[in-house]
């Protein structure tokens, strides 16, 4: 686990002293003020303000923010920390109390919160890419989206996890979840604070490196223990069982081609896309189009036996160039363009048989613009289609429930036209089919 800075606050008791002698008053001449007393004085009005309870992004917050930043960096730190926190500590107050013993459960329900934080951290990092981490402009974006909304992502993490009563093997991932959360909030709510400190920034800055360097540690380790693979040898994570499917020999098949599958369990399948019927047009490998029936064979690991599975793509086409059919594990991508408007089915490995993946309403086709479509962590994907209205990009994510093949969409994100580049560089990067 990774050391935590915690500041802790102590508010000391004022007491105020009057003293009287008759009736008479003794006037004495006031001594002069050292530096060191000035600074003592101002930490006790320092300590004095946070005995009040302000509201994050008020008026009234930002001008004892300016205030105790010109009198004292150290002072403007420990204030913006006990205002972020106190902001922490209300959201976890939210939390409902919930049980979960059984593991796969835990990390069905878990990974969705993970998920939509990680994006609000891309996008907030991106954002501040684009306009500069020490603009004004930054900092009012990251009030807008962070301080002034108590259901960000990043919140919402926090009010899900809080109170959840996890399996006993996930105690050290669900502290350090829980602690990835709060690190990932005070990150950019800092950000905020550094932006009303101006000049007197740098102890924020300061703390927000450490920040970030704690943000990488815990999120490796996350993302290594969120989904572990299936111990194998070599390159591979264990060859899986087939369970579904016509027996037949691999030499009766004639295959589009063929590729190393894994599934929803990170178990190997060498498969190939099998081809029922077809016709060839052009004469150049990279370019010819083939058309016709095509279907799906799991091969058994060191046999000659293939097994032609129910679920089938189809008639359908498909063009080495444009790599429009491609795996992204455990989801099978078959994309098709039609002028500009795109279409997909999708498919996936699951306890030994290939399944198809349905919309929200039954369809077999997911239908997008931009030919984006790619496939996330656990049971979820995303796709990328143009906003007719703005110009801008619709992302959608979905989630898939393995056993059924049916789909929730679970976010919805729309960007403006001058948002788009770099949203979609991050979330498309060479995923195109």
């Amino acid at each position: 686990m990774n050391n935590r800075f915690i500041l802790k606050t102590v508010i000391p008791l004022m007491l105020v002293l009057t003293a009287c002698g008759g009736h008479q008053t003794i006037h004495k001449k006031p001594a002069e003020t050292t530096n060191s007393e000035m600074e003592t004085e101002n930490t006790k009005k320092f300590q004095a303000v946070k005995l009040k309870k302000l509201n994050p992004g008020s008026p009234n917050e930002r001008a004892v923010l300016k205030k105790q930043c010109e009198q004292n960096q150290k002072n403007c730190l420990e204030f913006a920390l006990k205002q972020i926190d106190a902001t922490i500590a209300s959201a976890e107050k939210d939390s409902k109390t919930l049980t979960i013993r059984d593991d796969a459960a835990y990390r069905k329900y878990v990974y969705p919160y993970l998920f939509e934080a990680d994006l609000a951290d891309q996008h907030l990092y991106e954002k501040g890419k684009k306009a500069g981490v020490r603009s004004k402009q930054y900092s009012s974006y990251v009030k807008r989206e962070l301080i002034d909304n108590p259901q960000n992502d990043m919140l919402a993490l926090l009010k899900a996890l809080k109170d959840v009563r996890y399996p006993e093997n996930r105690k050290d991932f669900h502290e350090t979840l829980l602690s990835y959360g709060r690190d990932l909030y005070r990150l950019y709510a800092l950000q905020y604070y550094a932006g009303l400190a101006g000049k007197n920034r740098e102890p924020l800055d300061s703390k927000i490196d450490d920040l970030i360097f704690s943000k990488r540690s815990e999120h490796g380790y996350l993302e290594e223990t969120l989904y572990p693979k299936t111990e194998g040898s070599g390159d591979t994570y264990g060859y899986g069982e087939i369970t579904a499917g016509v027996k037949t020999s691999v030499k009766n098949k004639k295959a589009l081609f063929s590729w190393d599958m894994f599934d929803t369990e990170g178990k190997d399948y060498p498969m190939s896309i099998l081809i029922d019927s077809e016709k060839i047009s052009g004469t150049d490998e990279q370019t010819q189009i083939h058309e016709g029936e095509f279907s799906f064979g799991l091969l058994e690991s060191g046999t000659d036996d293939l097994y032609i599975q129910d679920t089938k793509i189809g008639h359908w086409s498909y063009s080495q160039a444009s790599e429009n059919i491609r795996r992204m594990d455990p989801f099978i991508i078959a994309a098709s363009q039609l002028q500009e408007e795109w279409r997909a089915k999708l498919f996936y490995l699951h306890h030994g048989r290939v399944m198809q993946v349905f919309t929200p309403d039954g369809k077999d086709l997911f239908d997008f613009n931009y030919g984006a479509i790619r496939a996330l962590a656990g049971n979820r994907f995303m796709t990328a289609r143009f906003h007719d209205e703005t110009d801008g990009i619709i992302l959608e994510t979905y989630a898939v429930d393995f056993n059924t093949g049916k789909t929730s969409l679970v976010n919805k994100r729309e960007y403006r036209a001058d948002e788009t580049e770099f949203e979609l560089n991050f979330y498309f990067n060479k995923q195109q089919p």
